[in-house]
């Protein structure tokens, strides 16, 4: 009898380990979102005849709506391509970087298609311009372009109900049309500004809440609100070594009338004051 016992331990071990190694070869559950076009920033130099390096890359966010695997990527174009693969562990808005890949072959303009499962974004990514501002920002409302030069970005500290709030912003006066403010601003909680999606903050105690304002002859335009909290600005550099900020920005807003208006394409540029 106790041959009989053993021998049934040895069977019973055996079959659990069998049934734990079947389980190698399970899938992990796929993710379910949309990119979020707006939000693309292109990285690097894209010079004929180079290889990308850790410099050259794309990045955007996108909102998930299941969690679980994915592959985002792009078409070749020119002999390059842009690739990311990973798992989203949480739901709602996620920042990807996709590296880039390849034999740059031209320094024409590509056309680039990015996928995430059904959802797909066209990018340009063009050669160097010489012609952008050190700092500048720019995007478009209700179809209306605005752009301008900004000017350099400062940090700001308060304790409110005893957490601690950093936050960084800058503030330009437009160029189109004249006599109109811009002003943009992020903040983090209980932790230093740092690289990352914002969003539009519920309360002054929110973690990474942004929003921007816009107005003319000190006329309220448009805003961000907390009833929009879909809102997104996008930090794709910031601070050291060279004090650089530059991201994106997209998402509804509200005008002086309270109407929802949408900013899509928005970018900016600028560097952290000494």
């Amino acid at each position: 009898m106790p041959f009989l016992i053993w021998i049934t331990a040895v069977f019973i071990f055996i079959t659990g380990c069998k049934r734990e190694l079947s389980c190698e070869g399970c899938q992990h559950p796929v993710a379910d979102g949309i990119l979020n076009c707006d939000s693309f920033f292109i990285h690097g130099d894209y010079t004929a005849s180079t290889t990308p390096n850790d410099s050259n890359y794309a990045a955007t966010s996108v909102t998930v709506f299941t969690p679980g695997a994915y592959t985002i990527y792009s078409d070749t174009v020119n002999g390059y391509y842009f690739y990311k693969a990973g798992y989203f562990e949480n739901t709602g808005a996620q920042q990807v970087t996709l590296k880039a890949y390849g034999q740059i072959n031209s320094s024409d303009t590509s056309h680039f298609t990015f996928h995430f499962g059904n959802s797909v974004c066209t990018y340009d990514v063009g050669p160097p311009q010489d012609t952008e501002p050190p700092m500048y920002y720019s995007f478009v409302a209700n179809g209306i372009p605005y752009s301008g030069i900004s000017d350099s970005a400062y940090l700001t500290y308060q304790v409110v109900s005893g957490d601690e709030i950093y936050g960084m912003s800058f503030r330009t006066l437009l160029l189109t049309p004249s006599d109109s403010l811009f002003s943009l601003g992020v903040n983090r909680v209980n932790t230093p500004v740092t690289t990352g999606t914002y969003h539009a903050a519920l309360a002054v105690a929110d973690d990474f809440s942004g929003g921007i304002n816009f107005s003319v002859n000190n006329e309220f335009i448009y805003g961000t609100s907390r009833y929009l909290p879909s809102f997104q600005i996008f930090l794709t550099d910031y601070g050291l070594p060279d004090r650089l900020v530059k991201g994106t920005f997209s998402g509804p807003v509200m005008d002086g009338g309270n109407n929802t208006i949408y900013i899509t394409k928005g970018k900016f540029k600028t560097y952290l004051r000494h």
